[in-house]
C-alpha cells in the first residue's frame, strides 16, 4: 500500500494575503471549523498526484486532532475540490511529559508504519521539518506557498524510488468545475 502523510497547515492550507473592509493588509488562514481548506493549487497538484499514483492518505498535523473522525477530514478535503483520495487514518499525538512538547512528528510517523506493517512506500508532506531519521521521505513545503509543481515532481521521484509505479491506466483530468462543489 501506497501512503501519503499529509499536513494540512502550511502545504494545502495556506497563509492568504487580503485587505479586510478598512483596507487593511491582513493575513487569514483557514480553520478546521470552515470546512475547508484554501489552497485551490495545492488540492490540484494533489489530485494530478492521484492521477498517476495509486495511495491513500494520513493526516499528521494538528487538523488530526480538531476534526472528530476521519470521514469528517475525508469531506473536509473533497469539498474543497481533492479527488475522493482514501483518508485511512491518522498518526498519534505523541507529548514527552519530561520536555513538556510534541515529540517530533517523525516518531508519530514512524509509530504508524509500525502499527501498519502492509504499507511498503510513502512519502511525507509538510512544511517541517521534524522527522528524525524519516528526512529521506519528506518533501518539505513552503509555508506560505504549500504544495507546488515542485513538491508534486519531488514526490513523484520519491515514489519511483520506492519503485511505485504509474497506474496502468490513468485516471481522466478533473475540470475545474467539477472541483469545485
Amino acid at each position: 500500500m501506497n501512503v501519503v502523510f499529509l499536513d494540512i497547515d502550511g502545504v494545502i492550507n495556506t497563509y492568504i494575503w487580503d485587505y479586510n473592509e478598512r483596507g487593511e493588509l491582513k493575513c487569514s488562514v483557514n480553520r478546521s471549523t470552515s470546512g475547508t481548506v484554501n489552497n485551490f493549487q495545492a488540492i490540484c497538484w494533489l489530485n494530478e498526484l492521484y492521477r498517476l499514483y495509486d495511495f491513500s492518505i494520513v493526516i499528521t498535523g494538528t487538523w488530526k486532532n480538531e476534526v472528530s473522525s476521519v470521514e469528517k477530514l475525508q469531506k473536509i478535503l473533497e469539498d474543497s475540490g481533492m479527488r475522493p483520495i482514501p483518508v485511512i487514518g491518522v498518526t498519534k499525538t505523541e507529548y514527552d511529559e519530561e520536555k513538556k512538547k510534541l515529540f517530533p512528528r517523525g516518531r508519530e510517523i514512524k509509530n504508524y508504519l509500525k502499527e501498519h506493517p502492509e504499507i511498503t512506500s510513502f512519502v511525507i508532506l509538510d512544511d517541517n521539518s521534524d522527522m528524525e531519521e524519516l528526512t529521506s521521505y519528506l518533501v518539505l513545503c513552503n509555508t506560505y506557498v504549500g504544495y507546488g509543481i515542485q513538491e508534486w515532481k519531488q514526490t513523484c521521484e520519491l515514489f519511483t524510488l520506492q519503485g511505485v509505479k504509474e497506474r496502468n491506466v490513468t485516471l481522466p483530468y478533473i475540470k475545474k468545475k467539477e472541483m469545485i462543489r
